[in-house]
């Protein structure tokens, strides 16, 4: 289990995160919703290791993070941020292999590709593999960039995925492909995913659990089914009742 405890973060002076506690399991898929600013992205990075608290801390199987190593951590976790730039001309194929340098020193192996393949396979993009990155349409990079997370952590045992708003860019199909891509590998190998989404209608449809964020607090959070209503969304996004279908 991973667990955020009384998690406090400041940034050039203004609390970005207040005394925030949450917990994710294997098995699960969590979602982070709320308004734009309510600091969801950055309690995604502080769980994920990218970003320390200034105060409380952040337990991965009973462990704090700040006592894995990098390769340690990476072997553990894998995480897609809202921006992944590439500034070299990479294949796709490539992109996908860097998911695997926590687990070779100078050259990939048979296994390192046959993971690539197939995590190419498994989000419909396989037949991107030679092209350039930055060749690709906004999807197809998205598509890629998903692949390289499942990549990092494909053969880890119960692993943890942290996803910033993975359908952004993604036309309708790949957007559901994908989410039940993630929802069927928490299901069936034990992963806890946990994601930044906007859309109601996906963390509803996908999602085990939701936690609500306003101001840098979490103001709801549990089962997405008993939370994710209609009274919490209008509390939350601050608009009237009537507007508030889920």
């Amino acid at each position: 289990m991973m667990a955020a405890r009384n998690v406090h973060v400041r940034v050039g002076g203004k609390s970005i995160l207040t005394d925030v506690s949450v917990s994710v399991r294997p098995g699960e898929v969590s979602t982070l919703l709320g308004p734009n600013g309510a600091g969801k992205s950055t309690l995604l990075r502080c769980l994920s290791g990218v970003v320390r608290p200034d105060r409380g801390d952040v337990v991965l199987d009973g462990r704090p993070l700040a006592d894995y190593s990098l390769t340690g951590l990476a072997r553990r976790r894998a995480v897609l941020s809202q921006s992944n730039p590439v500034n070299f001309p990479f294949t796709a194929y490539e992109i996908v292999m860097m998911g695997r340098n926590p687990y070779f020193s100078r050259h990939c192996g048979a296994n390192d590709r046959r993971i690539v393949d197939h995590a190419l396979t498994r989000v419909d993009a396989y037949s991107l593999r030679e092209r350039v990155f930055q060749e690709l349409s906004g999807g197809e990079q998205q598509r890629v960039q998903v692949a390289r997370v499942l990549a990092q952590i494909w053969e880890t045992e119960q692993p943890y995925l942290f996803m910033d708003e993975p359908t952004v860019a993604l036309d309708l199909k790949h957007q559901h492909q994908t989410l039940q891509l993630v929802r069927m590998l928490a299901e069936e190998k034990e992963w806890a995913v946990i994601i930044v989404i906007h859309d109601l209608h996906l963390a509803r449809r996908y999602g085990d659990n939701a936690v609500f964020m306003k101001h840098g607090r979490v103001y709801n959070h549990g089962a997405v089914f008993k939370i994710l209503n209609p009274e919490n969304v209008a509390e939350v996004f601050e608009i009237p009742r009537r507007l508030a279908t889920v």
